[in-house]
């Protein structure tokens, strides 16, 4: 392979690379191929084609879910041990059973296929630019003679703040809290060579899959001493109640709870913690299709304020994580990787051609086709439990990142060569203002799914689900140049910057082009 590098990719800004625009261009477009199941259908069904309901017509109306007692609960579930799970099926023998996003094999291929090419490749190269963009950012600061410190720190904030604003009062699938909770630990890192980032990036993937390890082990022992456990509960509750079989049933029911109650009390507190954990993990494996069709019910016919209060139940103690060490170790290592991206220059074009190629055209090909695999293996034999923690998992997080510079590359040879001007002019438009165009994908969407729009919640399966993402990319592709033709930011862009720098910029352009004017950006040499 040739050391010559090429020429950089710049934009006709001196503070922009171009393709970093329009990279987060296509990943802000492409994340929205899997982020629309989430917002059609419960999150359950997000990449999974096995998630059963029941259609909500051959039901009725479903009960409220009383607020439970956290002692009392504990109470039934000791009691209830072992009972086999309430079928809603016998409340309402009519129920039908369905497919979450299934209608037909067209959807289960739907989904095989956005799998391979768009599942986590999009989200991971979000994260990557936005560690590119911490060490763009800084350098900026400091060129300008500006403190990168405190612009920093004010730019991350407010960013968690419309994350937090953006997850609990539009859509619970929300990434933007999360990579402004990792990117508070991100500015010390700057300051490394390349090279350095790349080894601590590795350090803390190995460290990520080291914790996955550590809970497949515990998930293990958990099952096994929790089984053992529940095996010598019921025998000893068997044993206290087998002189009471000429009561009624209703009496045998409670006495058989009562001994089963006590039986547990009877446990070390060690051993009760234990087998309340089996017993949780139990209880959430497998299908639920009636708490899937209470959220069908509730995001498709329910109230706005009743959503708010689902989401803030379902994401307060998430948010908390996050922000913990721990939180950074799940995608901080991805986010550090694009800061050792960023000051070798392989977002601005600086690498040997030929490395991109072998990206481009080697390591992609041979990724989609472990992908396929892994997928095809999900689909056969879906939760496999501990295999999937101790290689799948670990062997995905690796091989995701892969496709995802593979993508980049692939760009960033389009753009060196001069291929698809028109359509690299219009995505580095998108990606100029990619916080606002993911926003507006939630206000879209939400609108056509959730009750205050057209309630179309649980309705659309997938390949019709990818014709609306169609329909939101053609807009996105349409509006974002139109709009940065006559304003020098995104309308939320604009807000963040002056939050941050505590002056807003101008708002509008002062002289915009002319009607019909399109000025493509020029071809790089190869």
């Amino acid at each position: 392979m040739s050391s010559t590098a090429a020429a950089p990719l710049t934009a006709n800004s001196k503070t922009r690379v171009l393709g970093l625009d329009v990279i987060r261009g296509v990943a802000v477009l492409g994340i929205l191929v899997l982020n629309i199941v989430d917002f059609g259908w419960p999150n359950e069904a997000y990449n999974n084609p096995h998630v059963l309901y029941y259609d909500p017509a051959s039901i009725g109306p479903l009960p409220e879910k009383p607020k439970e007692d956290e002692k009392k609960k504990d109470k039934d579930a000791w009691k209830r041990m072992a009972d086999p799970k309430p079928d809603m099926t016998r409340a309402h023998p009519s129920a039908q059973v369905r497919i979450a996003a299934v209608k037909s094999n067209y959807d289960v291929a739907e989904w095989a296929t956005m799998g391979v090419f768009f599942a986590d490749k999009m989200r991971t190269l979000f994260c990557i630019l936005f560690g590119a963009g911490v060490i763009y950012l800084t350098q900026r600061t400091i060129d300008d003679g500006g403190r990168p410190l405190w612009l920093y720190y004010r730019r991350i904030l407010i960013l968690l703040v419309i994350g937090a604003m953006h997850a609990y009062l539009v859509w619970h699938g929300d990434i933007l809290f999360m990579y402004a909770a990792i990117g508070l630990y991100l500015y010390p890192f700057r300051r490394f060579s390349s090279k350095t980032l790349g080894w601590i990036s590795l350090g803390i993937f190995l460290l990520f899959v080291s914790v996955i390890w550590t809970a497949a082990a515990v998930m293990y022992q958990i099952r096994t001493r929790g089984s053992e456990l529940e095996k010598r509960v019921l025998r000893k509750a068997e044993a206290a109640i087998a002189s009471k079989t000429d009561e009624s049933p209703a009496e045998f029911l409670n006495a058989r709870g009562d001994a089963r109650l006590a039986a547990v009390n009877s446990l070390q507190w060690a051993d009760q913690l234990i087998l309340r954990g089996y017993l949780g993990m139990r209880s959430s494996g497998g299908q639920r299709p009636d708490e899937i069709t209470r959220k069908i019910r509730m995001y498709g016919e329910g109230s706005y304020f009743g959503m708010v209060k689902d989401r803030a139940k379902e994401l307060f103690f998430m948010h908390i994580g996050m922000l913990t060490p721990l939180g950074f170790l799940s995608m901080g290592w991805l986010m550090i990787l694009g800061m050792s991206l960023a000051k070798n220059g392989f977002f601005a074009g600086k690498w040997p051609i030929e490395w991109y190629r072998v990206w481009a055209f080697r390591v992609v090909p041979a990724a989609w086709i472990a992908e396929a695999f892994f997928i095809l293996a999900d689909y056969l034999w879906p939760g496999t439990g501990y295999f999937d923690m101790v290689l799948i998992v670990p062997l995905r997080q690796a091989l995701i990142p892969t496709l995802s510079l593979g993508y980049a590359s692939a760009i960033i040879l389009a753009l060196k060569g001069g291929y698809f001007t028109g359509l690299t002019w219009r995505l580095s438009h998108v990606g100029r203002m990619a916080l606002s165009n993911y926003l507006a994908q939630s206000l879209i969407c939400t609108f056509l799914f959730y009750s205050y729009g057209l309630g179309l919640f649980g309705q659309v399966s997938r390949v019709w689900l990818f014709v609306i993402v169609l329909c939101v990319w053609s807009l996105e592709l349409w509006w974002s140049p139109k709009w940065l033709a006559n304003h020098n930011f995104g309308p939320v862009e604009w807000i963040w910057r002056g939050l941050a720098y505590r002056k807003f910029p101008p708002f509008r352009k002062v002289a915009a082009p002319a009607a019909g004017t399109i000025v493509q950006p020029e071809a790089l040499p190869a």
